[in-house]
């Protein structure tokens, strides 16, 4: 089974750009530690995340995925403080928004959103792989596997994936 938003999200991926899994590069934990105590600094009512193959240290597309929660009623000022340091945001939708850039040669997402049912499954995954090394090590053979596939192709599998450890009562009960 497949979540809407995943449904819809894989539908807007390229059947043709290829993907390019790289080895770990650990300068990805100081950009993000930098771009963390950034955020940090301004001392707003927000959850700071780093989440993503470069904070497990694994292979993958060297990028740094940060996550910003906050609360629906400060979510407007928490957006304009961070517009203040990282500029407009790419994307933007009610209560969402995303900035891309790079540091240096480092790719970097950065995501302000009130908490989803989406965001919460992806913290849960992320803290899964965190504790797991076995999951960490079969997360790295799909993406090597992966290399030079189409990014709708590497999306699904990790998909599967994901699906498969999230279903996996040995694993998530609570």
């Amino acid at each position: 089974m497949m979540y809407p938003d995943d449904e819809k999200y894989l539908s807007t991926l390229s059947n043709t750009e290829k993907v390019v899994i790289n080895a770990f590069n650990p300068r990805t934990h100081q950009v993000a530690n930098d771009i963390l105590r950034k955020i940090n600094e301004q001392g707003l009512d927000i959850e700071t995340y780093f989440i993503g193959a470069s904070a497990l240290s694994l292979v993958g597309e060297g990028d740094v995925d940060l996550y910003a929660i906050t609360d629906q009623s400060l979510y407007q000022n928490n957006k304009a403080s961070l517009c203040q340091i990282f500029g407009t945001p790419l994307h933007e939708g009610t209560l969402f928004c995303e900035w891309l850039w790079n540091e240096g040669n480092i790719p970097v997402e950065l995501y302000l959103s009130v908490r989803t049912e989406n965001l919460s499954r992806q913290l849960k995954l992320f803290n899964l792989l965190k504790t797991n090394p076995s999951l960490q090590d079969e997360y790295e053979s799909i993406k090597k596997a992966c290399h030079k596939k189409s990014k709708y192709e590497y999306q699904k599998a990790k998909y599967e994936f994901y699906y498969k450890i999230l279903n996996d009562e040995t694993l998530t009960h609570e």
